[in-house]
């Protein structure tokens, strides 16, 4: 399997843990910038979910 296909779905649960985390507030010393990281991961996440049918296309 290309590991790039497997780059869109892990970034984007990683985007969802940040940004629960932040919006739970279970961790009371995270930085300010946590928010923002989270959602940038979210949104890079969507992006390379989005294209991976233009990957698979490729490698077919």
């Amino acid at each position: 399997m290309d590991p790039r296909l497997l780059a869109g779905p892990a970034t984007l649960m990683l985007g969802a843990v940040v940004v629960g985390i932040e919006l739970l507030g279970l961790i009371e010393s995270a930085p300010v910038l946590l928010f923002p990281v989270g959602v940038l991961a979210l949104a890079a996440g969507t992006l390379l979910v989005g294209t991976s049918g233009t990957i698979r296309r490729q490698a077919a």
